[in-house]
């Protein structure tokens, strides 16, 4: 089982893609067949949560959030809550999205976020030049993997470990040939504002390719397939930690 799996890790997609600057409107029109599905007792089962120039946010009751700007489409999930009247009582908050683990919540927001650049990059011009898979994970403490443990560890050691808080961004570049490069993005950070805050850990995977692919279901279907495995593995990886050990480091160098 992933690391991403125990630790309930939510999971977000994207594609950029070469400027194509169109109304916010025309986006969401473009989305009718995505949207015009999502009703409930008569109503809209989704939040238009952003419609500007050329920027568009909606986000579904079941936790997921489609994003558009002109070189950029992605699906991210969070789970939905809304709070529920209850007869004589106050108010009970009700989930809305349904859990998932990481592993089986991954495809499914890669096929989401297909189906919605098929309908966005409707020009024969456009191509998708990175796809990003991102791993997103709230934990204690004292549930964090053993590699974001290390890692934090060793960054804060100058202080000898006194520093609660923090906020760490690495940018590094782990794989390149002459089809892709790839790297991650890596953020992991616990707000002072709130002493009993959480760790977030964020990994962005991302693969720049150096050729555009085309906007069809095969060919962006085909890179999402490749990118999922690489993605995990490296997710894994940093979360069991060998490549934070010292010994191994000084070997390696």
């Amino acid at each position: 089982m992933s690391w991403c799996d125990k630790l309930a890790s939510t999971a977000g997609v994207g594609f950029r893609l070469n400027h194509h600057f169109v109304p916010a409107e025309t986006m969401l029109h473009a989305l009718a067949p995505i949207l015009d599905p999502l009703v409930k007792n008569g109503q809209p089962d989704f939040v238009l949560e952003r419609l500007e120039s050329y920027n568009l946010v909606v986000t579904t009751n079941d936790g997921f959030r489609y994003g558009a700007e002109p070189s950029k489409v992605n699906v991210t999930f969070n789970h939905r809550l809304r709070a529920k009247q209850v007869s004589g009582g106050l108010p009970q908050m009700e989930m809305l999205s349904s859990a998932m683990p990481f592993t089986k919540l991954l495809p499914e927001v890669s096929n989401k976020l297909i189906e919605a650049t098929l309908l966005l990059g409707n020009s024969k011009s456009r191509e998708v030049n990175r796809i990003g898979i991102i791993s997103s994970t709230a934990v204690a403490d004292e549930e964090m993997p053993p590699g974001i443990r290390r890692f934090i560890d060793y960054i804060r050691r100058p202080w000898q470990g006194q520093s609660d808080f923090f906020s760490i961004q690495i940018v590094s570049q782990l794989d390149e040939n002459t089809a892709w490069t790839d790297r991650c993005i890596h953020t992991v950070t616990k707000a002072e504002e709130n002493p009993d805050a959480l760790v977030n850990i964020n990994l962005d995977w991302q693969r720049t390719y150096t050729k555009g692919v085309s906007i069809q279901r095969d060919a962006i279907s085909e890179i999402v397939k490749k990118a999922e495995k690489p993605a995990i593995d490296y997710f894994e990886t940093v979360a069991e930690g060998s490549m934070f050990d010292e010994e191994l480091i000084r070997a390696a160098t």
